[in-house]
């Protein structure tokens, strides 16, 4: 009798087939061999199979099978002779179970086939991630081996755990799905296959995305008085999840992070919120001021940072300010020192008002943040006409206090704010020399008297442009663009060091400057020097550029053949600007390499700025060694600021 069956087991795999490779999807059943018969007395084959809840198997017996066996499956509660069975029976079995194969009349054959299966297994690939609510989500699923086995009655479905369901294709491996609220739900796809049903299952989780506009974040702090406890309170749209919050303030952090994926509330407000308590301890180890906080919002799908500052406040006391009772004119700028005794944060409102009728003319806003800034806060401003009074008014306040203060009336006066002497050429006693007068100021009215040995010399003039062009090549220590210069004929009568004083004033203002020169009986061979780099460039109104070394030569020019020993004295000196004079408060010591007429600086030699370089050469007159010669050139160098490496 030719029999044939089809049988499906609903367990965990670990095949042990004789002649089929452990854990194969398909594989072949044999007869015990020929060496089998001749040691063993029962001349059984014993296979056993253990599958996943995920598998069936279909076993396919040929039609000569049960001419030469009997084929059984044996259960711990059950034994099924598949021959005996009608070919076309469908059976299940949900145990662990064992196929045996007992020969007929107790003959044995070799390499003789009895029976193929085939497993069949239906998946789900598992989603490692969560995935984001209103979004098209890909599953992917299938079955192995459907179109390998013989089965009938084939029908699958997809549940995705949200209440809906659908009917899907067996060929189908990639299933599309929304969610709409986040949640944990259970992927459920089951097939049945010839009326039996496998099923398999994965979880999914499901988060809203969020973004700071989403988030609809807003925040209600009660105004903080330091060292008082506070509390930080942010409230934002209830249908967003996070579940991690980070609040930073420097080296505090304050966190929040949720045991549960989603959080259920039974309020019905739209809203969520959440707080953070600012202790007095923190508070004392921040100090008072304003700190910058750096808020963080996460979920597994969504991440926002929101940058903010708060505020500890310190009452505000003695509030002062003070300033020029004469100031300059428009472009060059004053300055309104204010002082605050005690407290900090501040908002400072700087107002300046006609006077006296009060006319309001500018307004300035500005911020000390913490102690330090607030003891002292520099405004700096001009202002247009000469010759008009006016009255400043300070405003300074925090979320818990304010104060005010009134300056004294002070009016605009043209001012001098630097000047500079040389000469020409080197100065000879007895000779006419041009000496040369830099001064750099407002637009208006001046006298300048000039001192030296028993001269006074009065020489007015006029400064009605802020920008000159002068057509000399004189070594300047500065760009000369901001500078009106004077040319005044002087003689001195007398040899060696001489002095000049001189002052510049107005009807309010008087500026004093005085300056030492060599005065030589006869010429010397000196002549001049001259400063440059490798490339023979010069700087005063464009700078060089230091970037990792930079060598600057003294360039000596002599009248004569003979001279004696050349010394060399390079300076330099810190400055804000091209045209800011060097003063010698400002000189900062060289810590380069100096070989008599060069200099090798390196980038770590000098801060990052503007600095001029100034080379100071002397000599002796080879026939009279009491006769001193000098000369000195100039160069302005920058320093850039240093990459991190």
């Amino acid at each position: 009798m030719n029999k044939s069956g089809i049988f499906w087991v609903l367990l965990t795999v670990g095949l042990h087939i004789f002649k089929v490779m452990e854990g194969s999807l398909t594989g072949t059943i044999f007869l015990p061999a020929t060496e089998e018969c001749s040691t063993t007395s029962s001349h059984l084959t014993h296979t056993k199979f253990t599958l996943k809840p995920t598998q069936l198997m279909s076993l396919h017996l040929h039609n000569t099978s049960c001419d030469l066996a009997h084929i059984y499956v044996r259960s711990p509660k059950k034994t099924l002779n598949l021959c005996d069975r009608p070919r076309t029976a469908d059976f299940a079995i949900i145990k662990p179970f064992t196929l045996e194969v007992q020969p007929l009349a107790a003959r044995c054959y070799s390499d003789v086939v009895v029976a193929e299966f085939i497993i069949v297994e239906i998946y789900l690939v598992p989603l490692r991630k969560p995935v984001v609510t209103g979004k098209n989500v890909t599953i992917i699923g299938g079955i192995r081996n459907i179109k390998k086995a013989k089965l009938s009655h084939i029908s699958c479905s997809l549940t995705s755990g949200d209440g809906k369901y659908k009917e899907v294709s067996i060929e189908t491996t990639l299933f599309y799905h929304v969610f709409h609220q986040p949640a944990k739900y259970s992927i459920t796809y089951s097939c049945s296959l010839s009326g039996k049903d496998v099923t398999t299952t994965q979880v999914i989780f499901a988060e809203n995305s969020f973004s700071l506009i989403s988030l609809n974040l807003t925040t209600k702090t009660s105004k903080i008085t330091y060292p008082e406890s506070a509390v930080l309170n942010y409230k934002y749209s209830n249908d967003i999840l996070p579940i991690y919050w980070s609040f930073n303030i420097k080296e505090i952090k304050m966190t929040r992070k949720y045991t549960s994926r989603f959080r259920n509330t039974l309020s019905t407000s739209n809203r969520s919120e959440e707080n953070f308590a600012l202790t007095s301890k923190m508070q004392r180890k921040l100090g008072p001021g304003v700190h910058p906080s750096l808020l963080i919002l996460e979920n597994n799908v969504s991440y926002v940072e929101i940058k903010s500052t708060v505020w500890l406040n310190y009452p505000l006391k003695g509030l002062n300010l003070t300033l020029k009772r004469c100031v300059g004119i428009k472009p060059n700028q004053f300055t309104i020192n204010i002082t605050l005794e005690e407290g900090c944060p501040a908002n400072i409102t700087v107002e300046i008002n006609k006077y006296p009728n009060n006319e309001p003319v500018s307004q300035m806003k500005t911020l000390c943040s913490n102690p330090d800034e607030c003891k002292l806060v520099q405004v700096k401003t001009s202002l247009k006409k000469a010759g008009e009074k006016y009255r400043v008014t300070v405003f300074a306040n925090n979320q818990i206090s304010n104060d005010s203060a009134v300056s004294q009336v002070f009016e605009t006066v043209p001012q001098i704010y630097d000047a500079y002497m040389t000469s020409d050429g080197p100065l000879y006693a007895n000779v006419p020399t041009n000496l040369m007068i830099y001064v750099r100021g407002d637009i208006g009215g001046f006298e300048m008297t000039l001192k030296f040995e028993e001269h006074s010399k009065h020489v007015p003039f006029t400064i009605d442009s802020f920008k000159h062009v002068h057509s000399d090549e004189a070594s300047l220590p500065f760009d000369s663009t901001f500078y009106k210069l004077i040319k005044e004929r002087i003689i001195f009568t007398s040899i060696g060091d001489q002095q000049i004083d001189a002052n510049i004033k107005n009807s309010k203002q008087i500026f004093n400057f005085s300056l030492n020169f060599i005065v030589q009986r006869q010429p010397t061979c000196l002549e001049g020097v001259k400063i440059r780099d490798g490339n023979l460039n010069r700087a005063i109104g464009e700078p060089l550029k230091l970037a990792r070394e930079l060598i600057l030569s003294g360039d000596v020019t002599l009248s004569c053949v003979e001279d004696s020993n050349i010394k060399f004295k390079w300076k330099s000196f810190k400055v804000d600007s091209s045209s800011q004079l060097p003063r010698p408060e400002n000189e900062v010591k060289l810590k380069g390499n100096v070989y008599n007429n060069e200099i090798v600086i390196r980038s770590n030699d000098l801060l990052a700025g503007l600095y001029v370089i100034m080379l100071e050469v002397s000599t002796n007159d080879v026939t009279d060694k009491d006769v001193t010669s000098e000369a000195r050139d100039f160069s302005l160098i920058e320093v850039p600021t240093r990459k991190l490496e």
